[in-house]
């Protein structure tokens, strides 16, 4: 009687393994399913999880692994879009996304006076220091398109011969703002006291185009371009602490998050440069166009552009492997390319034109500036917009909804929603 128990426990064993696998009644559903993607308007480039699928609306998406997903839709002149769609084994799911075109538009205005010709603008706090050809530094407070005028600082004596400050670089971290006066020297303000703490004497400051402080404001770097060179200075102590040579005359200089680099524009050679912020090697170069200028940061500071100014061109540099993409030559009535901002999600990009008043018999002429939007994955011109005569510096809110021109010639500080964020 062993034999058949032995018989029934091995069928039974045989049956639940079976039943177990499910092997023939029992399916295995798919894992995955398909996504059909519509917008309006059509070609817009899709990106699923962030990923770059190289393909445009309409499309039909198949094998997509079940779960929920983000699917980007974006295109040249309207506003990006994001949604999150679940995606079930076996089933298909539509997305169809209206996509909202840019519309900026000037939203404020503060007079600042005539003779602003640098601007230092902090985002976190929304504060800007205007330098002027005055004894005093104009400062005021954004909220948004909102400002107010804050009292002003004083940095030069009422009789000193030269009066005017050139350039400023302000550091929240330092709790300091370095202002280039016209005459010989630099100024250290506390901002804390808004008033001057100490005085730095340079040879000539006229020969210097930028100031920029590290990230963590332990240390200030000045481009001196008549020396081929950058002045690099201890801002804890408010002192020299050296220099950098360089093959030419820079343009332009930014210091790269971890303070270790420079990124340096330079007029001869034409240039463009990664430089060791201690020893000065070159350790990338780019040749550029006729008078590089004008750089700026994306806001995770992955990228660089700067302007080929006088082509009227940006520029765009990806720090991670150095490749280079070259924005479209801009076609206006003005005569070179100031600066630029990226837009907050990088997929935009803003360059400001400009030109100098010049003398028509009595009459002092400016053609107007203009805010050009530019679309980065295509490099492709979308639009552009008037604002006022001689722009001379652009700034961006840090949430990237608010763009901020100073006009010199309109005597102003103009506020514009970007509408790209």
């Amino acid at each position: 009687m062993v034999t058949p128990v032995r018989r029934r426990s091995a069928a039974v064993a045989l049956a639940a393994l079976l039943a177990a696998a499910g092997c023939s009644h029992h399916p295995v559903q798919p894992a995955i399913g398909t996504l059909y993607v519509t917008s309006q308007p059509s070609g817009a480039e899709v990106l699923l999880d962030g990923e770059m699928l190289r393909r445009s609306t309409p499309l039909k998406l198949d094998g997509v692994s079940a779960g929920t997903h983000q699917v980007t839709l974006r295109s040249a002149g309207c506003k990006v879009s994001t949604s999150g769609v679940v995606i079930s084994g076996g089933e298909s799911n539509r997305l169809a996304v209206r996509l909202r075109p840019i519309a900026p538009r000037p939203a404020g205005t503060q007079p600042v006076g005539f003779d602003a010709g640098d601007m230092a603008f902090e985002p976190l706090t929304g504060r800007f220091y205007l330098a002027r050809r005055s004894y005093n530094l104009g400062v005021y407070q954004a909220d948004g398109a909102q400002f107010t005028a804050l009292p002003e600082i004083t940095v030069q004596s009422g009789n000193q011969q030269h009066p005017g400050t050139r350039l400023l670089a302000v550091s929240q971290p330092a709790g300091k703002l370095y202002a280039m006066l016209a005459s010989d020297s630099l100024v250290v303000v506390d901002l804390a006291l808004q008033q001057v703490v100490k005085r730095l004497w340079l040879a000539d400051s006229s020969r210097f185009v930028r100031l920029r402080f590290s990230d963590d404001g332990r240390l200030a770097y000045a481009a001196d371009s008549l020396g081929r060179r950058i002045v690099r200075i201890d801002a804890r102590a408010d002192t020299l602490a050296g220099a950098i040579a360089l093959p030419g005359p820079p343009s332009d200089l930014l210091v790269d998050p971890s303070g270790d680099y420079l990124y340096v524009t330079i007029l001869n050679p034409r240039l463009v440069a990664k430089v060791h912020a201690r020893t000065g090697l070159l350790l990338n170069q780019t040749a550029t166009g006729v008078s590089p200028g004008g750089m700026f940061f994306d806001d995770q500071r992955r990228r660089i552009g700067f302007c080929n100014r006088s082509a009227k061109q940006v520029v765009n540099i990806d720090l991670a492997d150095w490749s280079v993409a070259a924005g479209p030559v801009i076609y206006d009535v003005a005569s070179y390319a100031v600066a630029g901002v990226f837009a907050r999600d990088r997929t935009y990009q803003w360059l400001l034109t400009g030109s100098q008043p010049y003398w028509q018999g009595d009459v002092l002429v400016c053609q107007p500036g203009y805010i050009h939007l530019i679309y980065c994955p295509g490099q492709r011109h979308v639009a552009r917009y008037p604002v006022l005569e001689n722009p001379v510096a652009i700034a961006q809110s840090a949430d990237g909804r608010y763009l901020y021109v100073l006009n010199s010639f309109a005597g102003a500080i103009l506020a514009y929603f970007s509408d790209t964020d």
